[in-house]
């Protein structure tokens, strides 16, 4: 017989949260790629189809690099190798200040339960990060303020910001690092099992995979979390 895990909830002192798909959700990424070749397009005067087809390409490309070295290329990067590819790099000013500001108006929803958990969480006395893999956490930062939202959190972690990304265990040492709480004490959740799941059990926090799927495709997580309101039940906060 399996022997079932044993959890000291009562020793976390702080949660850690993914923010993209887990705290925030774009609701028409498609709407935003588009938004971004248009404006590539007006600037620059090529066919907005062709505008489309470069701009995916190089976000895949930039996005691969990034998983295989798990370190973070910048937002300033990734719209210059943009520009570069159409062979028109005097509109990178101007293109990267757009290329943000369509993320940063994108249309964004807060997760459903995310203020009355977030609430719940300060009420008792937790702790409380944002530790995202991200090309412009400013960026996140300024949707966190737009969201009402942004008080709650004690760190604000981003890959852009400390070089590494998820799940290299150097962004999840400086949590620890910032916040002076032991990994056992931490616990972290998010969407993917291969970047939030095994990056954080790796780091020896404990993990909540948030996910809808009803079959398990992630193995390690300690909890399965469908709505971030479950935390509320899952360490037992009054």
């Amino acid at each position: 017989m399996k022997k079932k895990k044993q959890y000291n909830l009562k020793d976390i002192k702080l949660v850690s949260f993914d923010f993209w798909n887990t705290l925030i959700f774009n609701k028409d990424p498609l709407h935003t790629i588009m938004k971004k070749a248009k404006a590539l397009s007006k600037l620059t005067g090529v066919g907005r189809e062709i505008a489309y087809q470069v701009i995916e390409r190089i976000e895949k490309q930039t996005e691969k690099e990034r998983e295989e070295k798990m370190k973070e290329i910048s937002s300033e990067e990734v719209s210059k190798r943009i520009v570069l590819a159409i062979d028109n790099p005097r509109v990178h000013g101007e293109f990267k200040k757009i290329y943000d500001g369509i993320v940063e108006n994108a249309p964004l929803k807060l997760e459903e339960t995310a203020v009355k958990t977030l609430d719940r969480l300060k009420q008792n006395n937790k702790k409380i990060a944002i530790l995202s893999n991200t090309s412009h956490g400013y960026v996140l930062k300024k949707i966190l303020e737009n969201k009402g939202v942004i008080q709650y959190f004690d760190f604000l972690i981003f890959s852009d910001e400390v070089t590494y990304r998820k799940p290299h265990p150097f962004i999840f040492s400086k949590l620890v690092e910032l916040s002076g709480i032991k990994p056992q004490e931490i616990i972290h959740v998010g969407d993917r099992c291969d970047l939030d799941v095994e990056g954080a059990k790796n780091a020896g926090f404990l993990t909540g995979w948030y996910t809808q799927q009803e079959k398990d495709g992630c193995n390690g997580y300690d909890f399965k979390i469908k709505k971030l309101e479950d935390l509320i039940n899952i360490l037992k906060l009054v």
